[in-house]
C-alpha cells in the first residue's frame, strides 16, 4: 500500500500510531501508578473503591484510563456531593499521571527522524490529520519542521507550514499571550491537525468553566518558545497563573452529549466530517475502530458511506487471528472493505515509505 500523495488525503490516527513512533507512549489500558493512587486516596473510600474495581478488571496493576476518566467525569444517580468532590480530586491526579507518562516516554526510545519525515510529508502535501490522541507528539513534530515566523509568506501559504495558533482548525493562541498580549492573530497553516478529543496542551483560561468557548483556550507546552523579539517569553510560573491547572481533553464516552455539549468539539468534529466527506483517500493508521466509541463510528459511517473504496487501513498484527479481528471491527462499519485494503506491518514501517 503506497503512502498518500495528494492534498485530498485524510489520515486518521489512533493510539497505535503514536506508539509506533514512541514505543513507551501509554495506551488506554496501561500502567498509571495504580498502587500509588490507592495509597494517595487511602482515606477516600468512594474513589478508593473505584480504583480497586478498575484494578481488578486488568492484570499487573494496569487500569483503563479512558473508562476510569469517563466514570470520574460523570455522575451516577447515587453519587453524593462528597463522592463528586472525591472524583474531581482523583480525576485531577489521573490527568497528571497521563501527562507525566507522555513526558517520560519522550525521554526513552523515540523514532523522531521517522516521525519528522512523516510530519513533513503531511505539511508539504497539505494532508489533513484527524486524531483521537490527546498527546502532543505529532504536534511538536509538525511545528519543528519550520519554526521561523514569517507572516508575510505564511499568510499567502506559498510555503508549507504548521503552527499551533492556527493548525488545529480554530484560533488557539499561545499561553504566552496571557502576559504578553501584543499583536496576536491566527497564523495560517497548510495542513490541519484535528484533535477530536482535545489535547494535553490545550488549557482553558483561569476561571472559565465548561462548556468552553473558542476564545477561552490557549496552547501551552515546553516545545513551543515564542520567536517574536517584541514579545519576550513570559515566566512559565506567571503564565500558568492565568490558566486552569489541567488541560482540556475528553475521553471517548458512550454518552455523546459530553462531545456535543462542547463548542470546541462541535467545531473540530464538523471539520472532521467535512474533510472525510471530501477526501479521495482516507488512511486509518493505528486505529482499532473500537465498538465502544459510538460517536466515532457514526462519524465515519455518515462521512464515508458508499465510498469504502477510498479507505485503507494500516495497523499492526502479529498473527492471522489478530488480522481477522481488525478486519472484523472495520467491517462492522464498512462492510465492503476488501482484504487488500488492509496492511498489517504497522504505522512505523508504513510511514518509512514516505519521501519528501
Amino acid at each position: 500500500m503506497q503512502p498518500p500523495t495528494n492534498a485530498e488525503t485524510v489520515i486518521v490516527l489512533g493510539a497505535g500510531a503514536t506508539k509506533a513512533f514512541l514505543p513507551d507512549a501509554p495506551l488506554a489500558v496501561d500502567d498509571y501508578n495504580l498502587n500509588g493512587l490507592k495509597e494517595r486516596f487511602e482515606h477516600f473510600p468512594h474513589v478508593r473503591t473505584l480504583l480497586e474495581l478498575e484494578g481488578a478488571r486488568h492484570q499487573n496493576g494496569r487500569i483503563d484510563i479512558e473508562q476510569l476518566m469517563t466514570r470520574l467525569h460523570g455522575r451516577m444517580p447515587y453519587d453524593s456531593d462528597d463522592d463528586m468532590s472525591q472524583q474531581a480530586h482523583l480525576l485531577s491526579e489521573i490527568t497528571k499521571e497521563f501527562i507525566n507518562r507522555i513526558r517520560r516516554a519522550k525521554e526513552g526510545q523515540f523514532y523522531k527522524n521517522d516521525l519528522s519525515v512523516f510530519g513533513r510529508k503531511c505539511v508539504n502535501d497539505r494532508i489533513t490529520c484527524i486524531t483521537f490522541n490527546y498527546d502532543d507528539v505529532l504536534d511538536q513534530a509538525l511545528w519543528e519542521i519550520e519554526t521561523e515566523y514569517t507572516p508575510t509568506i505564511r499568510t499567502t501559504l506559498r510555503d508549507p507550514y504548521w503552527h499551533p495558533d492556527g493548525g488545529y482548525g480554530f484560533f488557539v493562541p499561545s499561553s504566552n499571550s496571557t502576559v504578553n498580549p501584543g499583536s496576536v492573530y491566527m497564523d495560517k497553516a497548510s495542513t490541519l491537525l484535528i484533535k477530536l478529543h482535545g489535547s494535553i496542551n490545550w488549557y482553558p483560561r483561569k476561571g472559565e468553566r465548561a462548556p468552553y468557548g473558542l476564545d477561552t483556550i490557549y496552547h501551552h507546552e515546553d516545545w513551543y518558545p515564542p520567536k517574536w523579539p517584541a514579545l519576550p517569553m513570559g515566566d512559565p510560573e506567571l503564565v500558568m497563573r492565568h490558566l486552569e491547572p489541567h488541560p482540556f481533553f475528553i475521553p471517548p464516552v458512550l454518552d455523546k452529549t459530553s462531545l456535543a455539549g462542547e463548542p470546541i468539539l462541535q467545531l473540530v468534529w464538523s471539520l472532521a466530517k467535512k474533510c472525510l466527506s471530501n477526501a479521495s483517500r482516507v488512511y486509518f493508521v493505528g486505529y482499532s475502530m473500537p465498538v465502544t466509541d459510538l460517536a466515532a463510528r457514526f462519524l465515519f459511517k455518515e462521512s464515508l458511506d458508499g465510498h469504502s473504496e477510498v479507505i485503507h487501513v494500516v495497523n499492526f498484527a502479529k498473527c492471522e487471528q489478530e488480522k481477522a479481528h481488525i478486519r472484523s471491527a472495520y467491517r462492522t462499519v464498512f462492510k465492503e472493505l476488501k482484504d487488500d485494503q488492509f496492511e498489517f506491518d504497522g504505522a512505523l514501517k508504513w510511514g518509512q515509505q514516505f519521501t519528501v
